[in-house]
């Protein structure tokens, strides 16, 4: 069922150019001995500008013959995941787990705080398990605090470690640590040096160590190096890190081809444990220009696959390829799957319905109920007017447009120099709001893209 669940969100996230009306409703079931059989239920709701406000999720096993997992989500104006339920089934005698997380934002939508309360059963109160706590710096960097509660005492929530994540001047993330004592923020760039190389090619390498610290003092020694090489507009070309600790080492290279087709090619070393002899795999992944996965091949000492998807021309899977080949005690085995996706959609004004086959007799069907009747003819791509404020700008901008609630839109924002900094696609909702606190001050470009129509407004950041 887990692959069968992974596939459909993979479909689900193209839903989009079929139908421009939010989901209420969605039923997913698996044909077992000529019986379609449930298995899951997603329930949504709207307020009345078609912001989504609530989210439940039903799993049903038939073993049990009982909804065995539910999930429920809460959401904020902004489209905020502020609290979330999850009860899961833990026999007859206990009933159902459960696991309540709580969430604050800022006015930038940024996480402040997340409390987790838990029960373990029926029987038992309810209590504080876990809080973290989010610390925005200047630079963009982020301290993220854990505590946590010792279930055996009645004992307050205990430090037990934090995260930083270094992003570099430019405001893109560099790396994360970790540390199980809450030092001070000079402490922890003490644990990373950052530096840029001028390549005579006018290309640049960035060099980040994480730096072991084994005293008060400072770092002696590093313990992960991080290597990137970018060419004249700002492409990566070249990323590898390694390990000094467990004799680890990957480098990735990008292959941008003249149809804007991505090659990756990525090479990892690593030692292994048991023969202390260093391992080699290799990954090679093509994208579109949609960012599409066209292939998937993989190597390492004791196993070969390669994976290649087929598309329709609303950028929907419809057929997966894969061959696997591995060595064992026998001998050398090979595996090969070709698994197909149809899509057959009914409009009956409220409801349309996807099925997939796999192959083997094995196929799941979703059926979809809409908040308004399913549009089952040529889906507008028109471009209404919006609003852009304030203007300028300081940390938030706003786009609002009716647009928002039914239609799925992507937007970017470009600098002076045309180049795409920020990139998202709207949620439902009348009003946008994009943080552009990371922004220096200058003139930039907000475009508005449907499938096939672009919009374009120009706006400033003066602080």
């Amino acid at each position: 069922m887990k692959i069968s669940l992974t596939v459909i969100a993979l479909i689900l996230s193209y839903l989009s150019l079929f139908s421009q009306n939010p989901i209420v409703r969605e039923e997913l079931f698996e044909l077992n001995n000529n019986q379609w059989n449930k298995v899951s239920i997603v329930e949504r709701s709207f307020d009345n500008q078609g912001a989504l406000t609530t989210e439940q999720e039903l799993y049903f096993e038939t073993a049990f013959q009982k909804w065995v997992f539910r999930n429920k989500k809460w959401f904020d104006a902004a489209g905020n995941e502020v609290r979330t339920i999850r009860r899961f089934f833990r026999g007859l005698n206990l009933g159902f787990g459960v696991q309540d997380t709580r969430r604050t934002f800022n006015d930038k939508n940024q996480v402040l705080t997340e409390e987790t309360y838990f029960q373990e059963d029926k029987n038992r109160p309810v209590f504080l398990t876990n809080r973290n706590e989010w610390e925005y710096l200047a630079d963009c960097s982020i301290i993220v605090r854990f505590y946590r509660q010792d279930q055996a005492t009645d004992a307050e929530l205990y430090f037990h470690n934090l995260q930083f994540r270094l992003f570099d001047e430019d405001c893109k993330f560099v790396r994360f640590v970790f540390n199980d004592r809450d030092i001070s923020v000079d402490r922890l760039r003490n644990q990373f040096r950052l530096s840029f190389e001028s390549l005579e090619n006018g290309k640049q390498r960035r060099i980040v160590e994480t730096l072991t610290c084994p005293n008060e003092f400072g770092c002696d020694e590093w313990a992960i190096r991080e290597q990137k090489i970018f060419d004249a507009d700002g492409r990566l070309l070249y990323f590898e890190n390694g390990s000094k600790e467990d004799f680890s080492r990957s480098i990735t290279n990008f292959e941008y081809l003249p149809t804007q087709t991505i090659r990756t090619f990525q090479t990892f070393t690593r030692l292994s444990n048991s023969t202390r002899q260093l391992l080699e795999s290799r990954t090679v992944i093509v994208r579109d220009t949609s960012d599409s996965i066209l292939s998937i091949l993989s190597a390492s000492p004791l196993s070969f696959s390669e994976t290649t998807f087929a598309y329709n021309n609303q950028g929907l899977v419809t057929q997966r390829f894969s061959e696997n080949t591995r060595k064992n005690s026998t001998g050398i085995e090979t595996f090969r799957d070709t698994t197909s996706f149809s899509y057959a959609y009914y409009c009956d004004d409220l409801l349309k319905t996807q099925t997939i086959d796999y192959g083997n007799d094995f196929k799941t069907k979703v059926e979809y109920s809409y908040l308004k009747p399913a549009d089952c003819g040529e889906v507008t791509d028109e471009i209404l007017p919006f609003n852009l404020f304030p203007n300028p700008a300081t940390n938030v901008l706003n786009l609002t447009s009716e647009q928002f609630v039914n239609n799925t839109l992507s937007f970017s924002i470009i600098d002076a120099y045309g180049k795409v900094i920020y990139q998202q696609r709207n949620y439902r909702g009348i009003n946008q709001v994009i943080a552009i606190n990371a922004f220096p001050n200058g003139v930039y470009f907000l475009q508005l893209k449907s499938q096939d129509k672009i919009a374009t407004k120009s706006f400033i950041i003066a602080r």
